[in-house]
């Protein structure tokens, strides 16, 4: 074990702090990533320059996969399991996945003007190829390893099945 492992799981009373973190930093990351896509495809579509955006649009996701692992391999080896985390994981992934779904449904009116509607239209801007999906999709799937990685009950003394007997 590694010595950030043994600080993570030893020092840090609980992991929900650093998952939090970890979660908040991954969706600016990857936000702003967004957003350098969509501005440099506007700009090819204005002065007709595609080949920075190509090189970009074709080197950015292996290293976005690259970070989603490291996120992954973060909070599913790196803290101790929680149940708080993974739901924390699997309510903020399935909250930027239903904003994917409600373009199908539409946003009330009165909904629009609150930050809930403003950030509906700023995720929506990016359209169906945005990195914000596919980090939703992440973090529901961590979500739901981590459910089932911690244990159901909070005894100590009761440590989580990795396999079978």
């Amino acid at each position: 074990m590694s010595k950030t492992s043994a600080y993570f799981r030893t020092r840090s009373q609980s992991p929900v702090l650093p998952a939090t973190v970890a979660l908040a930093a991954s969706f600016i990351l990857t936000y702003a990533l967004d957003e350098v896509l969509h501005r440099m495809k506007e700009y090819a579509g204005t002065t007709f320059q595609f080949q920075p955006y190509i090189l970009l649009s074709a080197i950015l996701p292996p290293f976005v996969i690259a970070g989603f692992f490291a996120l992954a391999s973060f909070i599913l080896r790196r803290l101790a399991p929680s149940r708080a985390v993974a739901g924390i994981c699997l309510v903020a992934g399935l909250f930027i996945a239903a904003e994917y779904v409600s373009f199908l449904f539409g946003i009330p009116p009165w909904l629009r003007a609150t930050p809930l509607g403003r950030f509906h239209v700023a995720v929506m801007t990016f359209g169906s190829e945005s990195l914000l999906y596919f980090l939703a999709s992440t973090w529901i799937v961590i979500g739901i390893a981590e459910f089932r990685r911690a244990p159901s009950s909070s005894s100590p003394d009761q440590r989580p099945i990795l396999g079978a007997a």
